[in-house]
């Protein structure tokens, strides 16, 4: 009978360590990248309605399992000896919980809303790019509501366009829309020239 070799503990434990660090960029670096990608593309023309909304889910998800995988870790790799570590790992795993939480909770409160979605009227309108980030360009709706609350709302580049196109020609264009309230994710846009 052959002698079976065991790896070694320290063997063990790096291999243990890589398992962790592949678990984390499953849960963590593969999500982030995709929602780079599917912010990138579909955030100009599918911004709104029902594919708006799941771009918001999407992101959503994507952190919810960054603290999901942050909790994981830390249950399994810190050490809850000595008192200072288990703090830490409590403070970790709470901080992590309420993120999670934070941004789970827009899409729940949202889903109601998806077959009867709010609906308002905006005037004082502003049609502007959001350029604030290195890759990405968001084109936003901004106005004041009737009872003098302002939303802003992302939309196309061709509705951004037609938006800034028309409020040149009439300064007291308005608009009614519908919308999410929680996600902020504009349902439909109907311009009013009167």
């Amino acid at each position: 009978m052959k002698n079976i070799k065991m790896p070694s503990e320290k063997i063990l434990k790096r291999r243990e360590n890589q398992a962790y660090c592949l678990l984390f960029f499953i849960f963590a670096g593969i999500p982030t990248i995709l929602i780079i990608a599917f912010r990138w593309f579909l955030s100009d023309k599918f911004s709104m309605g029902l594919t708006g909304f799941l771009q918001n889910v999407f992101a959503n998800i994507v952190f919810i399992l960054i603290a999901i995988a942050i909790i994981i870790y830390t249950i399994k790799k810190v050490p809850s000896k000595p008192l200072k570590k288990l703090i830490l790992k409590i403070v970790i795993i709470v901080i992590s919980t309420i993120i999670a939480i934070l941004f789970a909770r827009p899409i729940i409160l949202d889903i109601p809303y998806l077959k009867h979605p709010k609906e308002t009227y905006l005037n004082n309108l502003e049609f502007y790019d959001d350029t604030n980030y290195e890759y990405l360009m968001f084109y936003d709706v901004y106005g004041k509501d009737m009872e003098g609350k302002y939303h802003t709302f992302h939309i196309s580049e061709e509705l951004m366009k037609k938006g800034q196109k028309m409020l040149e020609e009439n300064e007291e264009l308005s608009i009614k829309v519908t919308y999410l309230p929680y996600t902020s994710t504009l349902m439909t846009i109907e311009f009013i020239t009167e």
